[in-house]
């Protein structure tokens, strides 16, 4: 049987996969590796198998034929696709929260890898393997060991290859020790250069998102111009000579200077010339000719963020204790959805703003609607453990789409929301500002849910603007997003954000597949950093569009913002607080979900459909 995303062999096995016969279907596969072994659908298929045989928790045992087959899964000599596909699977797992499936996947190849590794040091396809799951396979390399192999290959990852191993912006735990044993090799900006000569340009800008020290700090870019000029001719493949140019792009644009020796012909040889001196002059501008002693040292003090965490709770239980930082003004724009924004505003009232002079700028949806559900979020819009622990696991087998045509009647009741008036929000916040609009409008009809959230934060940052009034920082949030400490003095960020071009996020910058990426929930700075990183509604396209690396086109969550603000100069630092995460107006409750569910599933009866009713049944008992 001939394989392809059409053929009767793919189709059987996924109908097995789905109908809790994954092993079934993992021996499909080995029976016709031969005919599929250049094919992806081999790859991802095994991958899909035993993910959803470790999910229901069967025992998979490693035959003689499974072992080879997993053997040719690991090395994909024979498949062109990368990232490499069962990898990047496990990597899925971890990144999606579902541990328990990749420990599992992880076990049933252990004892093919360890035969593997009897043989000699692993190829470059096994070691990405073994960095994405080291969590789990300790007992089988050492963690010294593997480290030395990872550094000793790093310079010569392929540029698909960097996309997995340090996703370590949402799941730090399964990925901190891949970027732990890059930040000890490369921990000062000396040692960089002195590795450079074998490290590509892609590699350099991995470590400065990961947080590494840039090796360019030559005034006139000298250094960047040697890196530029030996780097480039010397890639190897295709697809490298695409991602060092694109890094090139990157790393000239975030540290081109003023007197740069980087001259307008080399700029334009990337098509980059007219695009450097805009930036470099929108970068001057968020550079302060004040410079008082930097406080950042003080602000990310532990002992010190625990003495404000203790003033800022003793103000609010005894307001005449409060140390009002009255002289500094916050413009605090809420953008987005608003979900849970009653519950939120009040841990903004209790905990951050008693503490400040503030004016409110609310430009908002008029429907409250819900969180989505896609599987990768720590919260769910849905009722009941149960239900939220299966919907995680199959979402993140099936794909979020997939879930979408199953179910949706599921999918129409989330949909479900009231709706707001800017008279009713402008009592609520005690808004300067207000503005409500309907995102069913013709206007909105195009607009992906991205778009909406980046022209809604530029457009609450306008009405901050167009208010005449005077701020000295300028807090961009999101209405449903709520708190729960805040470990900081605002005369303190006030001052940092003076002295430096940075804002202060939820999370800052970290990479997830080889993007960089910072928190999209709040952001705190200096109006003229705030501009930049809410001008990307504006700005962002047409940068995009000049190729930097990792860069997509479209406005993606995370993405966009830290690669407005990282080109642009812009440094982000965590914000010392806690939030409380994202607040649902109200979940899905669970006798809504099964309505739902019986709706969806009436003309069909799968292992996915019985396993969402049977852990809605269980959250209804």
């Amino acid at each position: 049987m001939r394989g392809g995303a059409d053929s009767p062999l793919i189709a059987e096995v996924d109908a097995k996969i789905t109908d809790s016969a994954a092993l079934e279907a993992l021996d499909e596969l080995v029976g016709a590796r031969a005919d599929l072994r250049a094919d992806p659908q081999l790859y991802r298929k095994t991958f899909e198998a035993l993910a959803a045989a470790a999910s229901a928790d069967t025992h998979i045992e490693t035959t003689h034929a499974r072992a080879d087959h997993y053997r040719q899964v690991l090395l994909q000599n024979d498949c062109a696709a990368r990232p490499l596909i069962f990898h990047h699977g496990v990597a899925s797992l971890l990144t999606s929260d579902n541990a328990r499936a990749a420990r599992a996947v992880s076990a049933a190849v252990s004892p093919t890898i360890r035969a593997m590794l009897a043989d000699g040091p692993p190829g470059r396809a096994l070691l990405i393997f073994l960095l994405v799951a080291r969590s789990y396979l300790e007992d089988i390399v050492p963690r010294a060991q593997l480290s030395r192999w990872h550094l000793e290959a790093f310079p010569f990852f392929a540029r698909a290859d960097l996309a997995l191993p340090y996703s370590v912006m949402f799941n730090a735990h399964h990925f901190a020790m891949n970027r732990a044993d890059l930040l000890q090799r490369y921990c000062t900006a000396a040692q960089i250069r002195d590795a450079e000569p074998a490290l590509g340009l892609r590699h350099l800008l991995l470590l400065e998102w990961l947080g590494a020290p840039s090796a360019f700090s030559d005034p006139r870019n000298r250094d960047l111009l040697d890196s530029l000029q030996r780097a480039l001719p010397a890639a190897n493949y295709a697809d490298d000579k695409t991602a060092e140019t694109a890094a090139a792009r990157s790393l000239i644009l975030r540290h081109w200077k003023p007197g740069s020796v980087l001259d307008k012909d080399t700029a334009e040889a990337l098509g980059l010339g007219a695009a450097v001196v805009k930036v470099a002059a929108a970068r001057s501008a968020t550079a302060s000719t004040i410079a008082p002693p930097s406080p950042l040292a003080r602000i990310e003090h532990r002992p010190s963020q625990a003495l404000h965490v203790a003033r800022n709770l003793a103000a609010h239980y005894a307001p005449f204790l409060a140390r009002r930082d009255r002289a500094i003004r916050v413009a605090v724009c809420v953008s987005g959805q608003l979900r849970g924004y009653r519950t939120a505003l009040a841990t903004w009232r209790r905990i951050l703003l008693p503490h400040v002079a503030h004016d409110v700028f609310v430009h908002t949806w008029a429907r409250i609607g819900r969180a989505g559900a896609q599987p990768f979020r720590a919260e769910l819009p849905f009722d009941g453990t149960a239900f939220c622990a299966a919907w995680r696991n199959f979402g993140t087998l099936e794909g979020y789409e997939a879930m979408q045509a199953r179910y949706p009647a599921l999918f129409a009741a989330l949909d479900v929301g009231g709706t707001v008036s800017e008279n009713a929000l402008r009592q609520t916040y005690k808004a300067r500002a207000v503005v409500v609009e309907d995102e069913s409008a013709p206007a909105f009809a195009a607009f992906s849910n991205q778009d909406k959230m980046h022209y809604k934060i530029w457009a609450a940052h306008r009405l901050a603007q167009d208010s005449g009034a005077e701020h000295d920082l300028i807090l961009r949030i999101r209405p449903d997003y709520g708190l729960r400490l805040a470990a900081f003095a605002w005369a303190d960020l006030a001052q940092a954000c003076r002295k430096h071009a940075l804002i202060w996020v939820e999370r800052p910058l970290g990479v997830h597949y080889g993007s960089p990426m910072i928190g999209d929930q709040l952001a705190l700075g200096a109006p003229e950093a705030m501009s930049v990183y809410s001008s990307a509604w504006k700005t962002y396209p047409a940068l995009a569009r000049l190729g930097f690396s990792a860069a997509p086109e479209s406005f993606e969550g995370h993405v966009t913002l830290a690669q407005t603000t990282w080109l642009n100069g812009v440094e982000t630092r965590r914000l010392p607080l806690k939030g409380l995460g994202l607040l649902e107006p109200e979940r899905l409750p669970a006798a809504a979900i099964r309505k739902a569910l019986r709706r969806d599933t009436a003309a069909r009866d799968d292992a996915i459909d019985r396993a969402l009713l049977q852990a809605n049944a269980q959250d209804m008992a």
